[in-house]
């Protein structure tokens, strides 16, 4: 290898020899693209040095930065220091710019922007020399050894090479970024620009101006007060006060901006990825000086819809019952199935209740607005609907009928579900067709929605018995000092609680198992306790890996995806959650001492009264989340089969991978699977309308949709109480909801929109989503309170933290949009208040 090479002779390939920053530049030059001449002092002249002084062994046992760099105060050898005086002479002398290009540098996942050190206006061969000797000393600078060890890089495998180019007196400079950091749009561009060098903007000394531009046109500008400039000073470079006349001037015109984006596009679809681009502009001509990846770019997201249009005016569109389960955007698969699903269902179970069906098949329907679910009822069948009325509360609540709501879910529903999942369950997908796939997916997932009217009918049933204890309670018992009604109630187990109790099973194995720290750890666990953990994982998730956090059906379940399984099993080896059954021992204990009061201070009669309505209540109470639990029995075996059918589909070239699946429309998905099953091309690649339907989804996602639409008339009037989340425009400094669980608690808020955040959920924090579901309950064990968009009284939220003995403000409409990760908010169960970070935006 060389010890100089021309940027010309150099390409994205010579990483190992010109560093990042150099290879990048070399492949530019080689393109064609402006770039400053110029050239690199490769990484065997940094070897050559470390390796001629002697230092290299102390490079990796220096205890500080201070240490380290005392080492490069040892000479460039002459020989190899005539060599870069050489390079020098032959760029033509004059000003150059000494830029630092480690091996670990500019790459696509880690950009390790800034951790070494550059030198501007660097005039005459020594001062060429010592600037790259300062450059290979920056390679072990504190924050650049820390950042290496961030990223899991050996700091023995490192080199640094030196990129020395002709300097621009730029009149302007900055950074192109050819994709929208923002919004992780493809399609626009941000130029950042400030007047001077660029080491200003990049540095953060001055704010610059920012443009977006879209195509050829300038999207939106925002024009900075440019207060300071970078210029060339003796020796190096200075800051010096912009007049107060040019600080509001905008830098680039805006066709300067549009031939700077085309020439960044340019770049870009060279490299075949996005990249983040450092250029100057000097006599009008634009350079480039540094191309890298952009890392950690956002995937696109539209922009959010701010309208509701509705399809129908002559009825009501409302978000409750199965749209709790539902809190995002659908897929368009789901809500192809799902739609003709939950009419189906909603016609039987209008029909197990009230007899002859009073809405007609033009009454209802299951439509998606804005992406997200909403029920339709025509005016003209809720009218019918209301006088059906009394038929349908007299079947729902007699006791002896059999279309009661626990009956029928207990002899019923939940074992026709469980039949048709389990069948299934045993079906091996890769011998279905695909047309048989889809079909199956479609109908388990008729069997949920179906599932799920039983569920409806045993909520309210289950409520109200608790609902009549705690209102018998307080009319009841009268006095100073009585234990709160919620006491009776709490420490029964159901669906949810198991679930916990079969993981802190686990995690008390793993102990005696001598594999606590493996498993914190992530680190794979001894050959001897490996299957022996994994046979028990398998038996948890077997039995409640079906647990959703959302019923869309592209969402994975722990069955598929057990990470939220294993994050929970790390809280529980790390002592950081209460057992559950040392939580059940001290509630039981709680019961007792209120037990004892009772009889100490209420009389036989009212005793009596109570008791008969807390054995109801104990009973029926539980119930609830056993119902809301099993709704996704179905659901492992679906996206089992769709993922098959989507694998299939991108190995014919349709998907570019199998979960693109979801994203087809459910005529897409039939066309293509009857296409595979006959042996015919599948279609076009479909990568376009996918990556374009999920950057709307994404969009759509960052809004909360309406409750009820339109939020007007008799209808409205009567039933707004009763959604499950506050419909009023909240402003100020707190956010009114429903006390679900009483208390009060401080802590700091952490913001969680699905599975993908539960591992930043610690102990203590405040936890705050759009709706909690069963899939949420270990989280309960860490939270010090829970706030949510959507939710009653009747609600998964209400009913664990009730268990947990935690506060919960429910149905507040709009905390994941005021709230603010991180924010130290106050939560009022007994008042349904929160109140919000001091300082925050109270919009």
């Amino acid at each position: 290898m060389a010890r100089i090479a021309s940027l010309a002779a150099l390409g994205r390939d010579d990483l190992p020899l010109a560093g990042g920053k150099g290879a990048n530049l070399g492949e530019l030059t080689r393109a064609g693209f402006p770039v400053p001449p110029g050239y690199v002092v490769t990484t065997q002249a940094y070897d050559e040095y470390v390796d001629a002084t002697g230092i290299r062994p102390g490079l990796l046992t220096a205890q500080d930065a201070a240490a380290t760099r005392a080492l490069f105060d040892a000479p460039v050898p002459a020989a190899l220091a005539e060599t870069i005086a050489d390079a020098y002479r032959a760029l033509g002398e004059g000003p150059v710019a000494v830029r630092s290009s480690a091996t670990a540098e500019d790459l696509p996942d880690a950009s390790f922007a800034g951790q070494q050190d550059t030198y501007l206006n660097i005039d005459g061969a020594a001062a060429v020399v010592d600037a790259v000797r300062r450059c290979w000393a920056s390679l072990w600078t504190d924050r650049a050894v820390a950042y290496r060890a961030r990223a899991g890089i050996d700091p023995a495998t490192v080199s640094l090479a030196v990129v020395v180019q002709r300097l621009v007196d730029a009149d302007a400079a900055g950074v192109l970024f050819t994709a929208n950091p923002a919004n992780g749009r493809r399609d626009e561009a941000v130029v950042n620009a400030a007047f001077g060098l660029g080491e200003a903007v990049v540095g953060g000394e001055v704010t610059p101006d920012e443009i977006v531009v879209a195509g050829d046109a300038v999207l939106t500008r925002t024009t900075a007060e440019k207060r300071v400039r970078t210029v060339l000073a003796s020796g190096g470079t200075a800051t010096a006060a912009v007049a107060a006349g040019q600080r509001r001037v905008p830098v680039l015109t805006d066709a300067q901006a549009v031939a700077l984006a085309d020439l960044g596009s340019r770049v870009d679809a060279h490299f075949g990825a996005p990249q983040d681009i450092e250029w100057t502009l000097a006599q009008g001509e634009f350079l480039l000086v540094q191309a890298r990846p952009i890392t950690a770019l956002r995937p696109p997201v539209a922009p959010a819809p701010t309208t509701w249009p509705l399809p129908r005016t002559d009825g009501m569109y409302v978000r409750a019952s199965i749209v709790e389960q539902l809190p995002d955007p659908l897929s368009p698969l789901f809500a192809d199935l799902i739609r003709p699903a939950v009419a189906a269902s909603l016609h039987h179970v209008l029909r197990r209740f009230f007899g002859p069906d009073p809405i007609g098949p033009h009454d209802t329907d299951f439509v998606t607005l804005n992406g997200f679910a909403y029920y339709f009822y025509s005016n003209a069948g809720m009218r019918r609907m209301f006088a059906a009325a009394p038929r349908g509360m007299r079947v729902a609540f007699g006791t002896h009928s059999d279309l009661n709501g626990v009956t029928q879910w207990r002899e019923h529903g939940l074992p026709a579900y469980q039949r048709i999942a389990e069948e299934w369950n045993q079906v091996d997908a890769t011998r279905l067709t695909a047309e048989r796939l889809l079909g199956g997916a479609a109908e388990l997932v008729a069997a949920g929605a179906d599932y799920y009217t039983y569920v409806q009918a045993v909520i309210p049933q289950s409520a109200t018995t608790e609902i009549t204890f705690t209102r018998l309670y307080d009319l009841l018992v009268h006095g100073a000092g009585k234990p709160p009604a919620l006491t009776f109630l709490v420490g029964e187990d159901s669906e949810p609680i198991r679930a916990e109790r079969s993981l802190f099973a686990l995690a008390r194995w793993c102990r005696e198992a001598g594999v606590t720290d493996a498993v914190l750890a992530g680190d794979p666990l001894p050959e001897g306790q490996r299957g022996a953990f994994e046979g028990r994982l398998a038996e948890h998730l077997a039995r409640y890996g079906h647990a959703t956090y959302n019923l869309d059906v592209m969402q994975p379940v722990a069955a598929d995806d057990p990470a939220p399984v294993l994050a929970a099993l790390r809280y529980a080896l790390g002592g950081q959650a209460v057992d559950p059954d040392v939580r059940r021992a001290r509630q039981d204990q709680d019961r007792a001492r209120a037990q004892a009061w009772l009889a100490a201070h209420v009389d036989p009669v009212r005793r009596r009264v109570l008791g008969k309505a807390l054995v109801n209540a104990r009973a029926l109470g539980p119930l609830r989340e056993d119902a809301l639990a099993a709704i996704g029995l179905g659901w492992p075996a679906a996206r089992r089969l769709l993922r098959e059918l989507g694998s299939r589909l991108a190995s014919g070239g349709l998907l570019d991978v199998a979960d693109d699946v979801f994203w087809l429309t459910r005529e897409e998905a039939d066309r293509a699977a009857s296409a595979w099953d006959a042996g015919r091309p599948v279609g076009p690649s479909a990568s376009v309308a996918v990556a374009a339907r999920k950057a709307e989804w994404r969009g759509r996602r960052q809004v909360t949709p309406p409750g009820w639409l339109p939020a007007k008339g008799v209808v409205y009037r009567m039933f707004k109480g009763f959604m499950p989340s506050n419909e009023a425009v909240q402003t100020g400094p707190t956010l009114t909801g429903l006390g679900a669980s009483g208390g009060r608690a401080t802590g700091p808020a952490r913001l969680l929109r699905g599975p993908e955040d539960f591992a930043r959920m610690q102990p203590g924090d405040i936890l705050v989503a759009p709706i909690t579901t069963p899939a949420y309950t270990p989280l309960f064990a860490l939270a010090k309170a829970v706030v949510t968009d959507i939710g009653g009284p009747l609600s998964h939220s209400s009913i664990v933290a009730r268990e947990y003995g935690i506060p919960a403000v429910l149905g507040t409409g709009s905390a994941t949009a005021r709230i603010h990760d991180g924010d130290v908010v106050t939560v009022d169960g007994d008042t349904g208040r929160v109140l919000l970070a001091e300082g925050a935006s109270h919009q």
